[in-house]
């Protein structure tokens, strides 16, 4: 369904051993949570989205539902698209969808782009009905923002100049009944492209209400922060006022690793951006698992055996659950090039249930399946929790079955069970050493540390 972008294959990078003279060393790598240390924002659960189009269906509840998602991208015919949003909509709000227009254009008017020889007839009658379908849909106008062109990054230099045509045409004819959404970009790497189409609607006057981009190629989202600063800096400089949505996330080598996909959560979080939605890849068997159902493959394919929740599922049903909490400060020590960890932390300090949860995502170059040591703590508990807590760990451990795209049903749990606080130099603090064995890279780990209640 990508627009002028080579189909790319799932492959998932199960390597045994690195072709080198002798196996990697361990790693080792230490990550803290600071309670005294809170960030000052409550976690928004802004990453959470998903993409979905090709056959109907939907997912079971009792898997959709603790996602909660709330976000989702699509490229369904119109009345298709109602009728998922309505299914989704039941199990949880979806607070915005990006309505993507490329791909039924395609579907109408096959290999002719919007404005070809100078004639715009065509794309004013699409939006025009489009608009109109979306009108008469029971998907309220506005949580739908119109996403003009998957991918336009790929076009050659004449179609580009026809796409911000389109985008400016859109503009106009949206205006006060859809929010607008682009250029929607394969990567932030396509920065003369980008730039290109800020100064566009800079000048011409159309800004998005969404300047969007998607990050389909690092190994972790450890840039994902710079790169968002950068075009917010850039947006600022022109005055112009839109938020930033990464709209396609997690490259198709990595799109079932739970330490990279917590990587990217974890870079999105705290880059603060408006929203985010994973990318869905052709991993079901020949065919991409963009279909609802599949939950762009957090959900095994149907043929496959058992279907249910794989490993990464487990990721993004954790961090749905911090969602209200409130974010700490992490650190955590990179001991390598090739291998480390990054973290997202919240505090919930309701009465009912304090506890801080700790999400660890180890994350390394595709293929990289190396043991993983060093510890886990949380620290700046306060003394009203008193000297023991009790601490639990659970783990989303990656293909250890032989199958990458094995359902696994639940996490493993490694520990649940009461801890003494230890007070050093008045830092009060628990921490959990990883037992040998139990973690690899691209793994992720919950952590959950509550008081002892009377």
């Amino acid at each position: 369904w990508r627009m002028g972008a080579v189909a790319m294959v799932l492959v998932i990078g199960y390597v045994v051993a690195r072709t080198l003279a002798s196996p990697p060393p361990p790693l080792s790598v230490n990550i803290t949570a600071d309670m005294s240390a809170p960030v000052g924002k409550a976690f928004a659960h802004r990453a959470g989205g998903i993409l979905f189009g090709g056959a109907s269906g939907q997912p079971a509840a009792s898997l959709l539902r603790p996602l909660r998602v709330g976000t989702v991208r699509t490229f369904l015919p119109v009345d298709e698209f109602a009728l998922a949003w309505e299914a989704l909509n039941s199990v949880h709000p979806v607070r915005e969808v990006h309505y993507i227009l490329s791909n039924q254009w395609t579907v109408q008017y096959n290999t002719s782009f919007p404005g070809d020889h100078a004639n715009w007839t065509a794309w004013m009658v699409f939006l025009t009905d489009t608009m109109a379908a979306l009108d008469r849909s029971e998907v309220p106008n506005h949580i739908i923002w119109l996403d003009v062109w998957n991918e336009p990054n790929f076009l050659n230099d004449t179609q580009w100049q026809q796409f911000l045509g389109a985008f400016e045409m859109a503009h106009s004819m949206a205006a006060g009944r859809f929010r607008l959404v682009g250029p929607s970009t394969a990567s932030a790497y396509y920065k003369g492209r980008l730039q290109s189409f800020i100064e566009f609607v800079a000048q011409k006057g159309c800004p998005p209400d969404l300047l969007s981009w998607h990050e389909l190629g690092d190994d972790s989202g450890r840039q994902l922060g710079t790169k968002v600063n950068q075009f917010r800096a850039v947006l600022s400089n022109l005055s112009i006022k839109a938020n930033i949505s990464i709209n396609e996330i997690v490259p198709s080598t990595h799109a079932l690793y739970p330490g990279t996909t917590l990587s990217y959560l974890a870079g999105l979080e705290l880059a603060g951006v408006h929203s985010a939605g994973h990318s869905c890849w052709g991993d079901c068997d020949g065919y991409f698992n963009c279909p609802l159902p599949h939950l762009d493959g957090l959900v095994s394919c149907p043929g496959s055996g058992a279907v249910g929740p794989r490993a990464v599922y487990w990721v993004y049903d954790w961090y749905a659950r911090l969602e209200g909490g409130t974010m700490l400060s992490t650190t955590t020590s990179v001991p390598s090039v090739y291998w480390s960890a990054d973290a997202l932390a919240a505090s919930f300090t309701q009465a009912e249930d304090p506890r801080v949860e700790l999400l660890v995502g180890y994350f390394g170059f595709s293929g990289d399946v190396a043991a993983v040591g060093g510890s886990v703590c949380v620290q700046g508990l306060p003394l009203s929790w008193g000297g023991t807590v009790r601490m639990s760990v659970q783990a989303s451990q990656f293909n250890r079955t032989g199958n990458p795209r094995a359902v696994v049903y639940a996490p493993s749990i490694l520990i649940n069970s009461t801890s003494t606080v230890i007070n050093t130099s008045g830092t009060r603090a628990v921490c959990w050493t990883a037992c040998p064995g139990c973690l690899r890279v691209q793994d992720a780990i919950k952590v959950v540390v509550r008081p002892i209640m009377q």
